[in-house]
This record gives C-alpha cells, structure tokens and sequence, in this order.
C-alpha cells in the first residue's frame, strides 16, 4: 500500500493537506480524499 496520491486534475503529486480530508494541489485545484482515491481506482 505504498502509492503516491495525485491531484486528480493535474495527476501532479505536490498535494498538501488542507484538513484531514480537504486537499490542495500546486496547480490550484482543491479536492477531497475519497476524490483522490477514486481517481486512483480508475
């Protein structure tokens, strides 16, 4: 279970943790974690 989350907009992985389940990329783009794992999934 050792993978890099990504910014499901830019796939960039400078992602930092806004909250425990609010995130921000470099490019901007603001998610949520249960995002970023779908993103992961597909």
């Amino acid at each position: 279970m050792d993978f890099t989350y990504r910014c499901p907009k830019c796939r960039s992985d400078k992602i930092v943790a806004v909250d425990e389940d609010n995130y921000k990329c470099d490019c901007g783009h603001n998610f949520t974690f249960a995002q970023m794992l779908k993103e992961k999934d597909e």
